[in-house]
């Protein structure tokens, strides 16, 4: 291991002085401690990864807890996403316009001109 390559993993911090930051008190509020330790925990295993196949830091290193609000915003967003459902309304709009035998719109006239 180079001497560059250990001045890159010295420079990645530790999880209990990250957590001690004040802007991780509201992440931690509202995800929780868990879950906050285990992602920065993920992180800072891909940094090492980065940093051991490129050695170079991730262009988030510089700062972490908006990576951290990043990550788990995404995570907490759901799958599902409001829709309107026009099948029904296609469906209807396209049998209107459907070409109808001439017998029949004669038996529509008739019956609509009688009373």
């Amino acid at each position: 291991m180079t001497t560059e390559t250990r001045s890159l993993y010295s420079q990645l911090p530790a999880i209990d002085r990250l957590l001690r930051d004040s802007s991780f008190l509201s992440l931690r509020d509202t995800y929780g401690h868990t879950r906050v330790v285990e992602l920065l925990r993920q992180m800072l295993d891909e940094a090492r990864e980065v940093i051991r196949d490129s050695q170079t830091l991730p262009a988030w290193c510089e700062n972490w807890a908006q990576e951290v609000d990043a990550r788990l915003t995404k995570e907490a967003q759901s799958a599902l996403r409001p829709v309107i459902n026009l099948t029904g309304t296609v469906l209807h709009t396209n049998l209107g316009r459907a070409l109808q035998a001439e017998a029949a719109v004669e038996a529509v006239t008739k019956a609509m001109r009688s009373p």
